[in-house]
């Protein structure tokens, strides 16, 4: 099986760990349920995964520069009505090195100009690399849904679905 290995790295900690494959638990209806989102997410309006938490993803496989063959962009954001959504959690994915070339500085060069947060390091991390990303959000509740939902393993698992489809196949 392919994607024996995924890093994990939190942009605005530092955090880094790598993830294996075999201890990494993936029950059958949550791959359903993943499989079901990810189908909604990639639609226009995305999908809400809770009341007020809105999730859109992106695949850039469909460009013309190879190095976004692998690579995807999964926005979080809360709001309280349509009109009124705001980003407060990135989730990106690079499969490989060149996937990583091409998001890794656009990710540090957002950050810095928005006087946000400098990368955590000065080079690109080894892939394929799941890399959360909290952004400043006026939101309380978008923070609530961060330290009483499960965020982390819940972009682990898209993070293996999305880059390596045939873990979620039943």
């Amino acid at each position: 099986m392919k994607g024996e290995k995924l890093g994990r790295l939190i942009f605005n900690t530092g955090d880094r760990e790598e993830i294996v494959r075999r201890g990494f638990e993936f029950p059958l209806e949550t791959r359903i349920g993943l499989s079901q989102i990810i189908k909604k997410a990639k639609k226009e309006d995305g999908v809400n995964i809770t009341p007020n938490v809105n999730l859109h993803i992106d695949m850039q496989s469909n460009s013309h520069d190879p190095r976004c063959a692998n690579l995807y962009t999964a926005r979080f954001c809360y709001y309280s009505t349509p009109d009124d959504m705001e980003a407060f959690l990135f989730s990106f994915g690079a499969r490989n090195a060149h996937a990583c070339s091409y998001i890794w500085p656009i990710i540090c060069d957002t950050m810095k100009e928005d006087n946000v947060k400098s990368p955590p390091f000065n080079y690109q991390p080894a892939t394929p690399l799941v890399i959360d990303l909290f952004t400043p959000c006026d939101k309380f509740d978008a923070m609530a849904y961060l330290y009483k939902s499960n965020c982390y393993d819940f972009c682990s698992r898209l993070g293996w679905a999305l880059l390596y489809p045939d873990c979620i196949k039943i």
